[in-house]
């Protein structure tokens, strides 16, 4: 069972919420079930159990971060290049 799976880690002064808490289970059969709470759920040969963990609410607001830390984000790969354009308004 997990906290947070209905609502996000919540940003402060202008960031963004954070992501979810959840369990994945991928079928066979490439079919997804998303969970919050499970007990009992019948598991198959070859199916996949993924635990996903919410990432923090950000503090401030993302465009204001200095762009040489966010190309080093991209460049760690913590940040896709969409992200940076979207997220922190990096052009270029």
């Amino acid at each position: 069972m997990y906290s947070r799976g209905k609502y996000p880690p919540w940003g402060l002064r202008g960031g963004g919420d954070g992501s979810y808490n959840y369990i994945q289970i991928r079928r066979k059969d490439g079919t997804e079930e998303r969970y919050n709470s499970c007990t009992g759920v019948k598991l198959g040969t070859d199916d996949v159990i993924r635990v996903i963990t919410a990432t923090g609410g950000g503090f401030g607001d993302p465009r204001k971060r200095p762009r040489e830390k966010v190309r080093e984000d991209m460049k760690n790969e913590f940040i896709t290049v969409e992200q940076s354009r979207g997220v922190y308004g990096l052009e270029g």
